[in-house]
Formats: C-alpha cells, sequence, structure tokens
C-alpha cells in the first residue's frame, strides 16, 4: 500500500489503524497544505483482500 500522491519525506504509514475492512493511514509530514501539515487517507478492503484508497483527508487550516 502506497500514496498515489506521496513523497518519501510524507512519512506515509507513521500511523495505522486498522478497523475491520477500514485502513487509516497517517503522512505527518505530507505538505499539500504547508510544509509538514500532514493528511489521512482512508482506504477500504473490497472483500478480497485488495485494499482500494477512497479519499485523502487535509487539515482545512494550518495556524503558525
Amino acid at each position: 500500500m502506497s500514496a498515489s500522491d506521496g513523497a518519501i519525506e510524507d512519512h506515509f504509514g507513521n500511523s495505522v489503524v486498522i478497523d475491520g475492512a477500514d485502513v487509516i493511514v497517517g503522512t505527518q509530514d505530507d505538505d499539500d497544505r504547508r510544509d509538514g501539515s500532514g493528511s489521512v487517507y482512508l482506504f477500504k478492503d473490497n472483500g478480497n483482500g485488495i485494499l482500494t484508497k477512497m479519499v485523502k483527508i487535509l487539515v482545512r487550516k494550518v495556524v503558525g
């Protein structure tokens, strides 16, 4: 599993939560909003053990 738009410096997978068919993966240093703003990816198991990316969540506003 990987981020389709990721860079090595994003640290994809620095945090992972698995809940049934849902897998949530953090990228603490993704910089889509600002350097190090981070993001979260939600993947879903299609029932055959294959994970599909459903959504990427970005921070709404970076303060500081």
